[in-house]
């Protein structure tokens, strides 16, 4: 497949029947989503472009589209789409923002992470940079991210999981590694209610309520889990804040109280 910046990429494994019938299991929820929203004709259009990687001429996809729904979900095929398929710089920002508060309908869980991994490194880092020139302009897009807001997310995520939503090991629990690495951002202006951000007494409210989860694992919504993702993933967490690498003094004091069943403002 060519396009006019004469950029090739292999599509052949889209007739692949095995590949087709896995593609399939992924349209069938997302067709439900879309029927509603969109016209007939619309709707063909996207599952051609899903299951194809070609466009019509009537429908064209909008930005976000051509990236999630293009059918090589990988480092090339995103690689090609953010920087020969898009038209809009800005749309590489959308999705990284996007990516961090979301689960996908359109990928595979192994792609989930595989996107997860494409934006962002082993640890936090404030700068993530495109890794190809995106869009008409040709240029590399960098963007800044807020520390306590990509924390305030994840941990959002992470209460929302071990309380029974999502998978067993969304993308978040793949990647841990990348929470911890946020900790030392955390300062006693989480743990109160005046003259902070919204994001930072996100942060503080949403701490509090894994480390209460890590003292008495009693999810709210019942939970099958037959490797016990959730326990271990609190194990690894409790563990980390006795440890106390990279961890404030902030949340430490406050870890301390929680375990010894204090009640914290």
């Amino acid at each position: 497949m060519t396009d006019e910046k004469n950029t090739v990429i292999d599509l052949s494994f889209t007739k692949d029947p095995q590949w087709i019938a896995e593609r399939e299991k992924l349209w069938g929820p997302l067709e439900e989503i879309l029927k509603p929203e969109i016209r007939r004709k619309e709707l063909e259009a996207v599952r051609k472009y899903f299951f194809t990687g070609e466009q019509t001429k009537e429908y064209p996809l909008r930005d976000g589209e051509r990236v999630g729904y293009f059918p090589l979900q990988t480092a090339e095929g995103w690689d090609y789409a953010y920087r020969d398929l898009v038209s809009l710089q800005d749309v590489f920002r959308q999705e990284l923002e996007m990516w961090i508060f979301n689960q996908s309908s359109t990928r595979t869980p192994e792609q989930d992470l595989a996107y997860w991994d494409y934006f962002f490194g082993p640890t936090f880092e404030p700068i993530v940079r495109s890794r190809v020139p995106v869009g008409r302009a040709g240029k590399i897009v960098e963007v800044k991210l807020n520390s306590m807001r990509v924390l305030g997310a994840i941990l959002a995520g992470f209460v929302n999981w071990v309380n029974g939503s999502y998978g067993n090991r969304p993308k978040w629990v793949e990647r841990k590694d990348y929470l911890s690495s946020l900790f030392p951002y955390i300062s006693n202006d989480c743990f109160t209610e005046t003259n902070v951000s919204r994001d930072e007494w996100r942060v503080g409210m949403l701490m509090d309520s894994l480390m209460k989860l890590a003292t008495s694992f009693n999810p709210k919504t019942p939970v099958t889990d037959p490797e016990q993702n959730r326990e271990k993933f609190l194990e690894w967490f409790a563990d980390s804040l006795n440890r106390g690498d990279g961890i404030p003094d902030c949340v430490k004091e406050r870890w301390q109280k929680i375990k010894a069943g204090e009640e914290v403002e």
